[in-house]
């Protein structure tokens, strides 16, 4: 609901959109999963007339409604005429049948369609001023009582709160629904989302999820934001290295990272190219460096760019990949310096001797080695291609573990591998997630018990661990419990930062790497 009077963002509304139809909503027909809306409109300009109108700018509109629209009209081979919405300009209904619509939709908590019908009859076309400014004026229809007056009023200050926000971004190319997420975002703290919108628009880019530093911008810069100012050069060096992660990296080159942000804040726009330097984006990174956004370092070692030279060693990370990494080593370490339980079962080169031939039938010496080095290595990596033998040998492995009495979980990143695991190990397998998930009081089955009692954790397709989930994996595994990392190097990375599994197997092995094709470990 909209307030009376509202500041609007001044902006040009879509110039390719010749045609302009304005009318009120009956209903609605679909809403889909990309936010696209259809409905049924009821014109209010020239010929009345009922119109289907379609396009993802009608996203939270309501029956009751008062839209101004700009669009082209299209023919459907099955629905026939229908006006694709470019833009959208929402008003609140002032008819006594639009408002009985709008309040009959289920929008406003508390209100079905019989008691929208009785508060019409009561207030007439100033319902939604009683509303907004006047609730206790409820009470006066039959039926209504304190109680819900008090949720019709928290109901409509929601999407009063809301809907300011969608009307202060009308124009600006910012979905509706991007809308109800800032609000969401905010909705239990007690930061004022519109106070953020105005005055702290790169806010949003940490705070909402799928604001990303494109639509922040827009907003900042309509709402006056310098382009060379502090906080738009600084939220843009954070996107550069957010976007790094998305691609894989755990840090960016300083000197990269400089250049990437002044591409995104220069490109097609000459004048702010001549007054940003790079000696200012250096200042505000080193305002980041400051606040504890980003960490700088320099490495130890050269590093080699493109043509082969030395360039500067200087990096950039975020905080919480520099924690993972750290973290992560910490971990590996701890577990390689903790007495085995294993061991305990040895000698493992007798049992695996012992197993009859059919059971170890095809098992190449490779196979053999690699069994051996995952019972008796407190971290080990099993990496191949397709047809390496991965499966037999995981099969073997877990096969002579478990005929020793050593208790063994399996696990992989995803549902579907892990169901691929224990298709080929004869026994249940989880997601890492659920594995190292704490346990909670209502499950009926608390996972943390399996690796408090865990000799060995075996990971499939460890190719797709990034940095935080491997973190989190070896800070669950215990002292004692060796963990078994398989997987192929040249299959699906993880989506997160980092390459785990690749960086591990880089590891020079204990023996000379095995040819191309066939298994190999560490």
């Amino acid at each position: 609901m909209y307030p009376l009077e509202i500041e609007h963002v001044s902006q040009q509304t879509p110039l390719d959109a010749p045609d302009v139809i304005e009318g009120v909503v009956d209903h609605l027909l679909h809403i889909g999963y990309d936010e696209r809306t259809v409905l049924r409109l009821t014109t209010t300009t020239g010929d009345e007339e009922s119109i289907t109108a379609l396009g993802k700018a009608l996203f939270g509109v309501q029956p009751g409604e008062s839209l101004r629209l700009r669009g082209t009209w299209t023919h459907h081979p099955r629905h026939g005429r229908q006006f694709k919405v470019a833009y959208c300009e929402r008003r609140m209904p002032a008819d006594e049948r639009a408002i009985r619509l709008y309040l009959a939709s289920g929008l406003i908590r508390g209100i079905g369609p019989v008691l929208a019908s009785a508060i019409v009859d009561t207030f007439g076309e100033q319902t939604l001023k009683v509303i907004d400014a006047e609730p206790q004026r409820l009470l006066e229809v039959h039926s209504i009582g304190a109680i819900r007056v008090g949720r019709i009023t928290a109901a409509w200050q929601e999407q009063k709160a809301i809907a300011e926000i969608m009307v202060f971004l009308q124009g600006l190319e910012v979905t509706p629904a991007l809308a109800v997420k800032i609000y969401t975002a905010y909705a239990d703290t007690d930061d004022d989302p519109m106070h953020i919108v105005r005055h702290t628009p790169y806010r949003l880019c940490r705070d909402v999820h799928g604001v990303g530093f494109v639509n922040a911008d827009k907003i900042a810069l309509a709402v006056g934001v310098p382009k060379h100012s502090d906080e738009r050069l600084q939220a843009a060096l954070l996107y550069e290295l957010d976007q790094a992660g998305g691609q894989g990296h755990c840090h960016l080159p300083v000197r990269i990272l400089i250049a990437r942000t002044r591409h995104l804040l220069t490109d097609d726009d000459p004048a702010t190219a001549e007054i940003l330097d790079d000696a200012v984006l250096h200042h505000a990174l080193e305002g980041l460096r400051g606040q504890g956004e980003v960490i700088t370092e320099t490495l130890p070692l050269p590093v080699l760019d493109g043509t082969g030279a030395v360039a500067d060693a200087e990096i950039a990370l975020l905080p919480r990949w520099y924690r993972d990494e750290t973290q992560l080593a910490w971990h590996v370490r701890r577990l390689l310096g903790s007495a085995s339980r294993l061991a305990e079962l040895a000698p493992w080169a007798e049992r695996l001797a012992a197993l009859t031939t059919k059971e170890t039938a095809g098992l190449t010496g490779e196979q053999h080695q690699a069994i051996l080095t995952a019972l008796t290595s407190p971290i080990s990596v099993l990496t191949g291609g397709p047809g390496c033998g991965k499966t037999h040998t995981l099969h073997t492995l877990v096969e002579i573990a478990d005929d020793a009495g050593a208790v063994v979980a399996l696990a992989a990143p995803t549902g579907k591998a892990a169901k691929r695991l224990e298709e080929t190990c004869g026994q249940s397998a989880m997601t890492v997630h659920r594995l190292i998930r704490p346990p909670d009081g209502d499950s009926l089955f608390d996972h943390a018990s399996v690796l408090e009692t865990a000799d060995l954790v075996v990971v499939d397709e460890a190719s797709m661990l990034d940095l935080a989930l491997a973190r989190k994996l070896t800070a669950a595994v215990r002292d004692g419990c060796h963990l078994l990392l398989v997987g192929d190097i040249d299959q699906l990375p993880s989506v997160g930062p980092g390459r785990v599994h690749a960086d591990q197997s880089a590891v020079p092995p204990p023996r000379p790497q095995t040819p191309t094709g066939q298994l190999a470990w560490d």
